[in-house]
C-alpha cells in the first residue's frame, strides 16, 4: 500500500502546486473577446505588457461583434470581453472604460479633405465604405443615417478593419471610423463630425455570477489602467 499512498500524495501535491501557480499568476489561461476595431488597436500593446508581466499565462483572443461576445460570455466560452455599450444581457457585469469619438476618414485628395470639420449633411451623396455584417461600427453607421433620414450611399460594402484604410486611400469612398483607427493612418485625413457628434462607449464585461480568476482580473485591471493613463494613441474621455 505504501507505493499507492506515495503516488496519491504526490498527485495531491501536484494539484496543490498547480493551484498555487495559477493563484500566483505563474501559469494559467485567459480567454478574452473584443470587437475587431479594438483588437486591432488597443489589444496589441496591452497584451504585450500582460505577457511580459505574466509569461506563464496563455492568452486566447476571439474577435467578434459585441452581441456575439455577450452570448459567448453567458455561455462560459469567454472569461471577459471588451464590448461596445449598451449591452442587453442581464447576466453580465460591465465596467465602463472610456468613450471614444468617431471621425470621418478620407483620402488626401478627397473633395472633403480640406474641410475643418463636417456635419452629417456634408456626407449627402458621398460614397461611403462599410465594414462587413457583424461589426458594431457598421450598425452604428447605418443607424446614424437612418435616424437622420439621410440616404447612405454605399460605394463598397463588406470591408474588414485591416483593409478599410487601404480602400479609403484608394479613394473608393469615405468611412466613419474610431479615432484610434484614424490615428494609426496619418497618411489619410481624419475629419471631426460635429453634428451629430458620434461616440461609442467601451466597457469590459464578464459573467455576473462567476468571479474572475486572478489572471483574468489582472488583465481587466491592465486594460482599464491603459485607458485611464492615456496611453492609447488618441484622447479618450473617461
Amino acid at each position: 500500500l505504501l507505493p499507492l499512498a506515495r503516488r496519491a500524495l504526490n498527485a495531491t501535491l501536484d494539484v496543490m502546486r498547480g493551484a498555487a501557480d495559477v493563484d500566483s499568476l505563474a501559469r494559467g489561461r485567459v480567454t478574452l473577446g473584443a470587437p475587431p476595431t479594438l483588437a486591432a488597436t488597443l489589444l496589441p500593446q496591452v497584451l504585450a505588457a500582460y505577457h511580459t508581466a505574466h509569461p506563464g499565462v496563455t492568452l486566447f483572443v476571439d474577435e467578434k461583434g459585441s452581441h456575439d461576445l455577450a452570448a459567448d460570455l453567458e455561455a462560459g466560452v469567454l472569461d471577459l470581453a471588451l464590448v461596445i455599450l449598451p449591452l442587453r444581457h442581464s447576466g453580465l457585469t460591465a465596467r465602463p472604460l472610456a468613450t471614444e469619438e468617431l471621425v470621418v476618414l478620407v483620402a488626401p485628395d478627397h473633395p472633403l479633405a480640406s474641410s475643418p470639420s463636417l456635419v452629417l449633411s456634408d456626407l449627402r451623396g458621398v460614397p461611403m465604405i462599410l465594414l462587413r455584417e457583424g461589426y458594431d461600427l457598421r450598425s452604428s453607421v447605418v443607424d446614424l443615417f437612418a435616424q437622420r433620414g439621410q440616404e447612405l450611399v454605399v460605394a463598397l460594402d463588406g470591408a474588414e478593419i485591416a483593409s478599410l484604410p487601404a480602400y479609403v486611400a484608394a479613394d473608393l469612398g469615405a468611412a466613419l471610423v474610431p479615432g484610434v483607427l484614424a490615428s494609426a493612418h496619418p497618411e489619410l485625413v481624419a475629419l471631426r463630425l460635429t453634428d451629430p457628434v458620434v461616440t461609442r462607449h467601451i466597457a469590459i464585461a464578464h459573467p455576473a455570477a462567476t468571479p474572475l480568476s486572478r489572471a483574468a482580473s489582472a488583465l481587466a485591471d491592465l486594460l482599464s489602467a491603459h485607458l485611464i493613463d492615456r496611453r492609447w494613441p488618441v484622447l479618450l474621455h473617461s
